[in-house]
């Protein structure tokens, strides 16, 4: 660190504000529309053909937060643009050294959030060597490759699962192609086999192989296309599998408020509505169980389904597939814990249809209230169709969810590892604390 430059920022870059897009423009186009929170729609012009840094300016809770834009992105006036001298600094390293040295200070503190290019102009800059620039930057930008990588396998198995879900239980496709085939002059058999392409994917050939290849799952296979009925009867929903029954999750799962012990501990983890998202525990950090905040009461326990009371679109839910017994969590979140033979982790994936989640909002927002809340009493009244004896029920959980969630929650962990690891050494690295200069890549000098 001591070999390095101190710059001022105005020495290694340009500033310019975003611009206002044109309301009659905006969604007219294919070029994001980039506020520096987020992408807020598309615009038929860009600004900016290459990633910039951006500074958010302005707004609530990000002013301050440092970000890249994306390619051929139109930057709004929430935000400033540092046009880098590509020759002096690195684009990424720069974005990395602001997650570890925040301008959230910069803030004028006032009604409204604000930073000037002027507050930019002067900001200090510790800037190695361009090959150290690049090196750090490598580094640290591994682990967020790994970890995008590791979220976007989990978002594939979720999606999996989901699919097969919807398959069943919401358009029951095994049994609309039983139906099929019996219409056009099939035998029962010839049903069946529809039923096993429709399970599973595979055409009648690719049956056939696994027939002789694999038997065992062939008639695993078999045995599950057999529970699926071949006739529909009219429900309150619509038409419904022969036999099924419309149920609602309140008959599956009661909401769960048993007081954390917080006396008898020292440390505790606490969640609370921002700590999940979308089946992910966002943090598994310790806090002094003496300073926590009131709504830190319930206890959880493997099993358990969370789900956040206050609007269901921003998906604050998880399944905890972990003892818990370390866990405290807010108030604000629901727990949910199974009273019958049905899977709670079933029940989450119907709580977790994009069309309950838009059923929920709804219901939330139809509510007198300071911002959009559900309750368990309208939880509870969600429908979901089932056989009467479960057993499909039982068949999907165990051979489909459930080894998708020991995946997802393998993935998940080491994306917490990685994260813990990145985050303790970006300081260093910035620091140079570490030194890469031996550090060699492709392309690290260019």
């Amino acid at each position: 660190m001591s070999e390095w430059n101190i710059v001022r920022f105005e020495e290694i870059s340009d500033f310019k504000y975003g611009k206002m897009p044109k309301k009659e423009k905006l969604n007219k186009g294919k070029y994001p529309v980039f506020t520096g929170y987020r992408i807020a729609g598309y615009y038929p012009e860009f600004m900016y053909e290459e990633p910039q840094l951006v500074v958010i300016a302005r707004g609530v809770g990000g002013t301050g937060n440092v970000v890249i834009s994306p390619s051929y992105s139109y930057v709004t006036n929430l935000s400033i643009v540092a046009l880098l001298d590509k020759s002096k600094c690195d684009l990424e390293y720069l974005y990395y050294y602001f997650q570890n040295n925040s301008l959230r200070y910069l803030d004028s503190g006032s009604v409204q959030s604000q930073i000037t290019i002027q507050n930019l102009k002067n900001l200090e800059l510790p800037l190695p060597e361009f090959p150290i620039q690049k090196k750090i930057a490598y580094l640290l930008k591994s682990f967020d490759n790994k970890i995008e990588n590791n979220r976007k396998i989990n978002e594939t198995l979720e999606a999996m699962a989901q699919a097969v879900f919807k398959s069943w239980f919401v358009d029951f496709e095994p049994t609309r192609a039983k139906i099929a085939a019996l219409e056009a002059g099939g035998s029962e058999d010839d049903a069946t086999l529809a039923a096993m392409t429709a399970i599973s994917g595979k055409d009648k050939a690719a049956l056939e192989l696994m027939r002789t290849s694999s038997p065992d799952t062939y008639e695993e296979l078999k045995s599950t296309a057999n529970l699926f009925p071949s006739s529909f009867q009219e429900s309150e929903l619509g038409q419904i599998p022969e036999g099924w029954e419309v149920k609602t999750v309140g008959n599956a799962v009661d909401t769960i408020s048993e007081t954390y012990p917080l006396k008898t501990v020292s440390d505790v983890i606490f969640l609370n509505t921002g700590d999940i998202l979308n089946g992910r525990f966002l943090h598994s950090n310790k806090s002094d169980a003496s300073n926590l905040p009131g709504q830190a009461k319930k206890s959880i326990r493997e099993g358990d389904i969370l789900y956040s009371e206050i609007r269901p679109q921003n998906k604050r839910f998880a399944f905890v597939c972990f003892d818990g017994s370390e866990h405290v969590v807010s108030t604000k979140l629901m727990v949910l814990r199974s009273t019958t033979d049905i899977s709670s982790l079933f029940i989450y994936f119907v709580l977790t249809q994009q069309s309950v989640i838009d059923y929920l909002q709804m219901m939330a927002e139809s509510r007198s209230g300071t911002f959009p809340q559900i309750t368990f009493d309208v939880l509870s009244k969600v429908n979901y169709v089932g056989p009467a004896d479960n057993q499909l029920i039982y068949i999907f959980t165990k051979n489909i969810v459930e080894p998708f969630y020991r995946n997802f929650i393998s993935q998940d962990k080491e994306i917490q590892t990685l994260t813990q690891t990145r985050d303790a050494l970006l300081p260093k690295l910035l620091s140079g604390e570490i030194d890469v200069s031996a550090l060699t890549k492709a392309g690290s000098e260019g």
